[in-house]
């Protein structure tokens, strides 16, 4: 059978708009499998060390948030689980808690950490 141009044309047409969704199915599921790495990751961090460093964040960090620090950038309001922690701010801040973690008493307790840390937040707003 003897193609006309036309019907080679079409054909190519069609692959071309195959392709073009399959390379768009291939972006979905490469950020689908980006999501669950740092979901995993995200799950795997102890929630109160993720708490930490957040206040750390909030105390410590003079820099511009416009575009000297990609804490906001780094975060997901919509599911806080795909939060980047491994963002150059959030890895920062928690690294910074977890140091201090490391040299507290060991019989101090969350409570008392976290009163420690709200009083440095009602200062520095003071």
């Amino acid at each position: 059978m003897i193609e006309t141009q036309m019907e080679v044309k079409m054909k190519i047409s069609d692959i071309d708009k195959q392709i073009a969704q399959l390379q768009a199915k291939k972006l979905e599921l490469q950020s689908i499998d980006v999501n669950e790495r740092k979901r995993h990751y995200s799950k795997s961090i102890n929630p109160f060390h993720k708490e930490l460093a957040e206040k750390f964040h909030g105390i410590f960090c003079h820099w511009n948030h416009t575009d000297g620090c990609s804490w906001y950038y780094e975060n997901n309001s919509t599911d806080p689980e795909l939060t980047d922690w491994k963002g150059n701010a959030h890895a920062g801040a928690l690294k910074q808690a977890q140091a201090f973690l490391q040299k507290c008493p060991e019989h101090i307790t969350q409570t008392e950490i976290r009163a420690i840390l709200n009083a440095f937040e009602a200062a520095k707003k003071a």
